[in-house]
Order: C-alpha cells, then structure tokens, then sequence
C-alpha cells in the first residue's frame, strides 16, 4: 500500500470517529431535551391535578357560583390535552398509568356533578350536609388518585430516559476506545516503515556517494519510497556502464595514438631516405592518412562517451538531490503527523478528563476512562520517542543548559524506582563511594532521561540482588569544565556477547536470557535515546555484561560547576483544578481561537468550570474581528487553522490598538523547536503543548495575566508537602502493609483492583495517620500506576 493511500486510510479513521462522536453527542443532547421537557409535561399534570382539588374545595363550599365551575372544567380539559402529549405516550410502560388517569378523571367529573347536586340541596337539611361532605371527600380521593398515577408515570419516564443516557455513555467510551487501539496500530506501523525505508536509501545513497555502485538499494515495500530505489538502482546501473566504457575508450585511444607515434616516425625516416626508398612514399602517406582518420573517429566516440557520461553524472546528482528531499519529506510528514495524532488525542485525553470529573458517573465508568487515559499517554510517550529520534538525525535538537541541583536529581530518578524495586524485592541506591557537586551546569532534562532509562532497564531485568548507581567526576579545568562519570550496575539476567553490539541500535527490543528470545514493549529507543544525549554532551557510553550475572552501563559526559546563586529553586505546589474565580476577582474573558470542534469543547468546558468567560472562533480572522469587538483580556490561540493561521492572527492582532496589551498563549500541537520559536516571534507570550494536562493550561493563565483561583480546600490545598520521603523496603513494606486494620487493606485491594485512581488516593491519609512511610511508599506506587505491586504483596500475605 502506498503512503498516500495509508495516509488516506488514517484520516478517513479520524473523519469516522469525530463523525461518530458528534452523532453520540447530539443523540444525548436531544435525549436529555426530551428527558426534561417530560418531566415538565410531568409537573403540570400533577399541578392541574392540585388546581382541580383547590377547585372542587371551592365548589364544595359555594356550589351555587359559577365561576368556579367554569375554571375547573378549563383544568380539566387542559389536563385531558396534557395526556396526549406524543412524548409521554412514546415511553413504553406509561400506556397504563395513562389509561388509569383517563378513568379517575371521568370518575371525578362525575362526582363533581354528585357533588354539585349534594351542594344544591343541602340548605336547611343536616342529612344533605353529610352527603355533601361525602361527596366532596369521595372528589379528593379522585384527585389523589390522578396525583398518584402522575407519580408512577414520572417513575416509569426516569428510569427510561436514565438507561437511554446510560446506553450513550457506554458506546462512546467503546468507540473511544476502539479508535486509539486503530490509531495505535496504524501510526505505528506506518511510522516504523517509513523510517526504516528512509534509513535504506540514505544507506544506499551514502554506498553510491562513496563509489560502491555494485550493491543496489533493496526495498521490499511497494510505495513511492520503493520507486525512488529503483530509480537510484537504474541510475547507479547506468553510471556503472558509462565508467567501464570510458575506461574501455582510454585503453584504445592510448593504442592508437602509440601507433600514431609510431607511423611518424616510420614518415620521417622514409622523407630521409627519400632517394632509396621512393616507392613506398605513397604507401607511407596513404598508412598516415588512414591513421588520422581512425584517430579522428576515436576522438568523436571518445567526446560522445565523455557527454553521456556527463550526462548520467547529472541524473545521478538529481536522483541524490531526490533521496535528500525525501529525507527533509520525512522531518515534514513527522511534524505533520505529530500534529494530526496530537490533536485527536488531545481530544481524546480531554473528554475522558472531563468525564471522570463528572459525578454522575460509575465508578467502573470512571476505571476505564482511566485505561484510556493510560493508553492515550503511552502512545503519546512513543510519539515522542520517534520524534525525539528524528529530530537528532535531522540536527534539529540542541542542548539546553541551565544551572540546577544535581543532587535533588539524582534523588529523584532513584525515588521513582525504588518503590518498584522493593516491590520485587530487590536493593537499588545511590553508592556510598559516590563524589559529585550538588549544582552544575548542564541540561538537566536529558541527564533525566538517560538516568531514568538506565535504572529503568536494570530493575526491568533484575529479577533478585540489586541495582547501583556510581556518580564520580575528575577535577575541573579552568574554565570549570569537568567530566562527570555514572555507571549502573544490576545482578540481572545480562546480555550475551553476540548481542552486545545490538544495545544502542534504534528499534532493538530483543535481550536475551538464556536461549530464550524476550520481546519488550515500548519503541526500542530508550538506550539509543541515551547513546545520542550522551554524544551531544562530548561523550560517550559503553556497556560490559556477561549473560546470567548482570550488566554495566558506564557513561561520561562534559559539564560545567555552578553556585547555589545560581539556582532558582521552585517546589510547584499541588492546587488540582480551580473551582472558580476567587472572592473580589474581576471578570476575565478568554479568546479560544481553535478550528477542531472537539479540543474547542474540551478548552471551553474547562475554562468555564474555572469561572471564566469564553467566545470560541474556528479560524485566524474571526480570531481579529472577536479582538476587535469583545476585547479579551487573553487569547488562546491555534498555529493550524484554515483562512488564516494563529501565526498570522497573531501578527495582526499585535498591530491593532491594544494588540499588544492583550496576552496571547499559543496551544498547538507542533512538534519542532523551530516551529513553536516561530509563534514566539509571531507575539505569542507563552505555548502550551497539545495534549496537555488541565493544570498546565491554568499554570500558563497565572503566568501571563492578573488572576486569583478558588481551589478545592481553601488555601491549605495551595501549600506544597514538606515531608522527608523515606522508603520501605520489601520485608518492612509486606509487614506494614499487614499491621492494617483489615477493612482498610479490603478497600486498598479494591480500588487496586479496579484501577479507582480516586477511591485509592482517598485512603492514603487513613494509611499515614497510621504509618506514614507506608503512606508515601503507597503514593510513589501509585504515580507510577503500579497498582500490580501492590497486588502481589497483599496476595503473598494471604489478601489474593
């Protein structure tokens, strides 16, 4: 299949399911309109109901008045007219309660007219006095009757339209589900085919750049990349037949001029004998012409060959300058595609946010919503790993240094793998030999990264023993520069010999132990990821292993010593949501310039719970003409949308009166450096990533303009933890876990069980009011989502 019919095959599964969720979306509006008007239909019945009893109270006391009658009858035949509505008559179950109100009310207007008869007589007469009050009570219990079967019938109605709501949710949630296993499959595929084509050809261009045009270019797939190798094989095909042709001409060309140079000086030796041997002048001159022309002829096949041979040194120039496009294609198609896959996901990842923050919604509702998110992120995290791979092939990723505490990192990446280590009950730490400067200047999110891959991979193949880290650094020149070494060390399963060279290579998921072959989940690209972090700080990494006894990582790298000055220390606090505008907070209107319908809803929703007000626009003018007309105090603003983009709307609402007080946040799903650079320069006073996290959009709100949030819990929930986080280890954590009062550890079960991120998070403070280290490894666990961990210790501990 060729990209463009796989790129056609993508797009249609994105059309299909917004399709698809727009259907669901307004089959629940208009369930929930019709839900709404019944229940109207409903309340006035039941109000008609007690105006006929104020009513027939009224007659029963003044039966000679007219006016009263005349009302109730208007009651009741409007209340005839409500039990016709089509509505009410379409829920199954309500013909019955219908009919039986039709009978109380002819019922009841015949005892009217009893009652109006009893009223007449009643003057002057005690026994027509209790038939009157008979009558009127006999009336009354008509009329609780009609409220009585009003109520059955708003029974029936609620419990119809709550399944049809029902029914909705769970088939979004299916189709939602259905199309990230798609999207995760076809991306995925498409990409890794892509990439490895593209790493062929510029293989096989390198091979024909340096001479070798003997091995042709071998693809297997049949798409434009295959066709772009055969023309590279028949070109390569042809140079080699030029180039042996030439060769071919030179070799005769030197024949014959050796023999020119020799028929001349056989001429000259003939002119000095002249007189002897004049007979054969005329042989001699007839041999030289004939020489000439022969010569001459070679020349002419010689300049023929020579132009040809230019001529297919030109093809090939173009062919290369093809396979160099197709390699700047590809950077296009990987920005491209991380747009086209961040914005549904962003979507995705949005709605199930939303509702999960829903509290009509089940708990098991809730648990899956929290599966897709865990799916969404995981292929959100692969993006990034193909992404992060391309970007260092194109050189279009540098280093970003900054001053930062290299010990609180340190502690950080160990923290978030000691808890899943203890869990398999094996050591990991920091060696006590271990000498480093707290601060340096370096990038700190990469020595993350290649960090948290190292001790990730060892603990994965660690079965028992321990993990170990070594941090040592040499003495700093003087410009402050210094090498700083780590290694990691682990008692795992190894690597074999033969396999060795296989560790840093994109793509390789396959370790082994023993003769058994062990696939891993994820890209392959965590430890090549390492390899060229590493290389762009000016060093390296290697790695020594012997199979069934443990592997090394060693790595150095060039950074540089700073100052405690230096840093600016930043401990985020953890608010969650708001939950509106604080007290004596002003208004505050947002702008959302964004052409999906899906991520509008989701950034509008979320934004108006905050207690902001919103205008959404589909596209770069209509983003001017609101500026123009609502004056907003901020502008979130899309790079991609049709008309105009948020580049150029930007740049024009900076040149309106006022543009440049108006704060613009750029929300985008680009995924190269320079094109989110490009927004800045546009005016954008801050981006915010597609998907992203609700926090991070409140987060870059507070940074930009004058505004105070109300949270949930006051200002107590604004104030960030400062509690010494230790760890258990597994012997402390198993015996921790079983000095628990046994309905805490059922409910910790349960909700590990299920995947309840909320029910779990709520038993946390219970645990740490009885052991707080308990309490803060059970809060790593769950970070991490490792609810399995957990599992396997309360089923050692007989809770399974």
């Amino acid at each position: 299949m060729s990209i463009r019919h796989r790129l056609q095959l993508l797009i249609l599964l994105f059309i299909t399911a917004g399709v698809t969720s727009l259907g669901l979306q307004e089959w629940s509006h208009r369930v929930m309109e019709t839900s709404i008007a019944t229940e109207h239909t409903i309340d006035t019945i039941e109000r008609k109901a007690y105006q006929l009893s104020m009513l027939t109270t009224d007659i029963a006391a003044t039966p000679k008045e007219q006016r009263a009658q005349q009302q109730w009858q208007t009651s009741y035949q409007q209340l005839q007219a409500l039990l016709l509505d089509a509505q009410i008559q379409s829920v199954k179950g309500t013909q019955q309660p219908i009919i039986q109100l039709r009978k109380s009310m002819s019922d009841m207007q015949l005892q009217l007219q009893r009652l109006i008869k009893a009223g007449q007589e009643v003057e002057g007469s005690r026994y027509f006095q209790v038939r009157l009050n008979r009558e009127l009570r006999a009336s009354m219990l008509q009329v609780q009757s009609i409220i009585s079967h009003a109520t059955t019938m708003r029974n029936i109605i609620d419990e119809h339209y709550t399944l049809e709501l029902h029914n909705i949710r769970t088939a979004s949630m299916l189709i939602t589900a259905t199309a990230i296993i798609l999207l995760v499959l076809l991306a995925g595929v498409m990409l890794l085919r892509i990439i490895r084509a593209l790493n062929i050809l510029k293989s096989g261009i390198s091979r024909f750049a340096a001479g070798d045009l003997h091995e042709p270019i071998r693809l297997r797939s049949k798409d434009e990349l295959a066709e772009v190798a055969a023309s590279l094989n028949s070109m390569a095909h042809s140079l080699t037949d030029s180039m042996a042709s030439r060769d071919q001409m030179e070799e005769i060309i030197k024949e014959r001029t050796d023999a020119l140079q020799k028929s001349r000086l056989a001429a000259i030796s003939v002119m000095e004998d002249i007189n002897i041997q004049r007979h054969q002048t005329e042989e001699a001159r007839q041999a030289l012409e004939t020489l000439n022309s022969e010569l001459q002829d070679e020349v002419k096949i010689r300049k023929a060959k020579e132009s040809e041979l230019r001529r297919k040194e030109a093809l090939l120039r173009q062919a290369k300058s093809g396979a160099e496009q197709a390699s700047r294609s590809k950077s296009i198609f990987l920005a491209n595609m991380s747009h086209e896959l961040r914005t549904p996901l962003n979507a995705i990842l949005g709605f199930s946010q939303l509702l999960q923050m829903d509290p009509a919604m089940s708990e098991a509702s809730k648990a899956n919503l929290q599966t897709i998110n865990r799916s969404g992120a995981h292929l959100l995290t692969l993006i990034n790993d193909v992404l992060d791979m391309s970007k260092i092939e194109a050189g279009k990723i540098d280093l970003q240094n900054d001053s930062f505490n290299f010990d609180e990192l340190i502690r950080e990446a160990i923290d978030m793998m000691v808890v899943r280590a203890s869990s398999k009950g094996i050591s990991l730490g920091l060696d006590a030999d271990s000498n480093y400067p707290k601060f340096i200047y370096a990038d700190a999110a990469k020595i993350r990264q290649i960090l948290i891959n190292l001790l990730s991979n060892a603990v994965k193949f660690t079965e028992q023993g321990a993990v170990s880290l070594h941090i040592s650094t040499e003495a700093p020149n003087e410009q402050g520069e210094f090498t700083l070494t780590g290694s990691v060390t682990d008692s795992g399963i190894g690597i074999a010999a033969k396999d060795l060279d296989k560790v840093f290579a994109p793509f390789e998921q396959i370790v082994q132990k023993g003769e058994e072959k062990i696939d891993q989940k994820g890209t392959g690209l965590g430890l090549s990821l390492c390899k060229q972090f590493i290389e762009m700080m000016d060093g390296h990494i290697e790695v020594q292993s012997k199979l069934n006894e443990g592997s090394t990582f060693t790595f150095s790298i060039r950074v540089k010593e700073a100052t405690a000055s230096e840093i600016e220390e930043i401990t985020p606090a953890t608010k969650g949501l708001p939950t509106g505008l604080a007290a004596g907070q002003k208004a505050i209107k947002v702008l959302i310039a964004e052409d999906d319908t899906a991520n509008a809803i989701i950034l509008e929703s979320v934004l108006r719970k905050a207690g902001l007000q919103t205008l959404v626009v589909a596209n770069g003018e209509e983003a001017i003409a609101q500026f123009k007309a609502w004056k907003p105090d901020l502008i979130c603003m899309d790079r991609r949308m049709p008309v105009m983009d948020g580049k150029e709307a930007t740049r024009h609402i900076r040149q309106e009166p006022g543009g440049g007080d108006v704060k613009i946040i750029a929300v985008t799903a680009v995924a190269f450096r320079e094109e989110r650079q490009q927004m800045f320069d546009a005016g954008c006073d801050d981006l915010v990533k597609k998907p992203y996290a609700f926090e991070e959009i409140f987060q870059a709100i507070e940074r930009n303009i004058e505004i105070e949030f109300s949270y949930p819990g006051g200002e107590d929930a604004r104030q960030p933890a400062d509690t010494e986080k230790q760890h258990l280890d597994k012997d402390d954590f198993a015996a921790a876990i079983r000095a628990l009062p046994a309905a805490l550890i059922k409910r910790i079960q349960q909700c590990a069980l299920e995947l309840d991120m909320d029910g779990f998070e709520a038993t946390l403070p219970e645990v740490e009011a009885i052991n707080p280290q308990l309490a803060e490894s059970l809060r790593n666990l769950h970070r991490q989502l490792d609810y399995s961990a957990i599992l396997k210790v309360l089923e050692e501990n007989g809770h399974g």
